[in-house]
C-alpha cells in the first residue's frame, strides 16, 4: 500500500517498475475535496487497473456494545483490562471536544500514538511525529518544533518530560509556537515551571493538564492561566498539584472513609456519581464507573484555601 500526496502517487505511476509491489494507493491532501468516500478496489482507491470492489458498510452497534479492552499502565500493580463500550468512546470524544474547544479542520501532533485514534472523530488531521514511542525521552526537540512550524499544528499531546525538552529548546533559540492553540500534557504531574514557560512559548495558546484514569477520562482539567492566576500562586507554595475543575458531567466529592488513616497515608477522593464516559452516554450514573483517586488530604490553611471548584492533590 502507498499512502502519499498526489505528487508521490503520480511518480509511482511513472516509475511502475520501482513501485510494482504497490496494490493499493491512498491519496492524502489538505484539500477538503480529497476526502473521497470511494469503494474499496475502485480506480481512486486501488489504481486504474484494479477491479471495483464492494462498498463497505458501517456496522450497526449499540452504545452498550463492547468496543475495546484497554489496559491500565500497571504503575500501581499488574495492568488491568478495562472494558470500553461504544457509548464510552462517544462520550469521551464529546467531552474532549467540548472541554478544549476543538474544531474540525485542526491539525494534531500526538506524541502518544493512541491519541491519534480520536482524531478522525474530532475532525483533526494527524501529523505523525518523528519519535520512538518506546523511547520518548530520546526525542529530538528540533524535529518536533520543525513539524509544528511546518504543518502549522494547532493541538498536541505529550508528557511533561517531552514538553520540558521542547520548551527548553524553544527558549534557548528564542522560538515561539504561535500556531498551537493548546498543548495537552499528562501522565505525570506538570511542574509549575512548565506552566510558566508555556506562556513564553505558546504565544497564542495555553498548556492544559487533564486528569483521570483509564476507567474514566477526562475527570478534571486545569490550564496555565488557571494555575498561574493570582489566587492560585499561594497554593503553589504547598507541595501539591492542581488537578483543575471537574469537566462537564463529572461530580467529585471527598471520601468520608479517611478518618482513621494516618497523616501520611493516602486519603482517597471518590468520584461519587462517577458520571464517566459510560454513564454520560446513557445519561445516568453507573457503579461500574466509580473510581478512587490516591490523593493526599487537602489542607486548608489561612490564606491558602483552594478556589471554589478547584481540586488539589496535596503532598503530606
Amino acid at each position: 500500500m502507498l499512502l502519499g500526496i498526489p505528487q508521490a502517487q503520480v511518480i509511482s505511476h511513472l516509475l511502475r517498475s520501482a513501485f510494482k509491489s504497490v496494490e493499493i494507493r491512498l491519496w492524502v491532501s489538505r484539500s477538503t475535496t480529497a476526502r473521497l468516500t470511494t469503494p474499496v478496489g475502485s480506480p481512486l482507491a486501488g489504481g486504474p487497473d484494479r477491479p471495483r470492489g464492494p462498498i463497505l458498510q458501517c456496522c450497526n452497534v449499540a452504545a452498550t456494545d463492547l468496543a475495546a479492552i484497554l489496559f491500565t499502565s500497571g504503575s500501581t500493580g499488574a495492568p488491568k483490562g478495562v472494558c470500553y463500550e461504544h457509548g464510552m468512546f462517544d462520550a469521551q470524544v464529546r467531552l474532549v471536544r467540548e472541554t478544549y474547544g476543538i474544531e474540525p479542520g485542526e491539525i494534531d501532533l500526538p506524541m502518544l500514538p493512541i491519541f491519534a485514534l480520536f482524531n478522525p472523530a474530532l475532525g483533526m488531521t494527524t501529523i505523525v511525529p518523528e519519535i520512538d514511542p518506546s523511547r520518548p525521552g530520546a526525542v529530538d526537540p528540533v524535529k518536533i518544533i520543525q513539524a509544528i512550524q511546518q504543518e502549522k499544528v494547532t493541538n498536541s499531546f505529550g508528557s511533561p518530560t517531552l514538553w520540558r525538552k521542547i520548551f527548553d529548546r524553544c527558549l534557548d533559540d528564542g522560538v515561539t509556537l504561535p500556531s498551537l492553540r493548546r498543548v495537552l500534557s499528562a501522565g505525570a504531574a506538570v511542574p509549575l515551571q512548565l506552566y510558566m514557560d508555556s506562556q513564553k512559548v505558546l504565544s497564542q495558546g495555553a498548556l492544559h493538564s487533564p486528569y483521570g484514569a483509564t476507567e474514566a477520562l477526562p475527570v478534571s482539567s486545569t490550564s496555565s492561566p488557571e494555575v498561574l492566576a493570582k489566587e492560585n500562586l499561594n497554593q503553589a507554595e504547598i507541595q501539591g498539584i492542581c488537578l483543575g475543575r471537574p469537566v462537564s458531567g463529572i461530580e467529585v466529592a471527598s471520601s468520608q472513609s479517611a478518618t482513621n488513616r494516618s497523616p501520611r497515608s493516602p486519603i482517597p477522593a471518590t468520584c461519587r456519581k462517577a458520571r464517566s464516559a459510560k454513564s454520560l452516554s446513557a445519561g445516568r450514573s453507573s457503579p461500574k464507573a466509580t473510581m478512587v483517586w490516591p490523593m493526599r488530604q487537602l489542607r486548608r490553611k489561612s490564606g491558602m484555601a483552594a478556589p471554589c471548584g478547584t481540586a488539589w492533590a496535596i503532598a503530606a
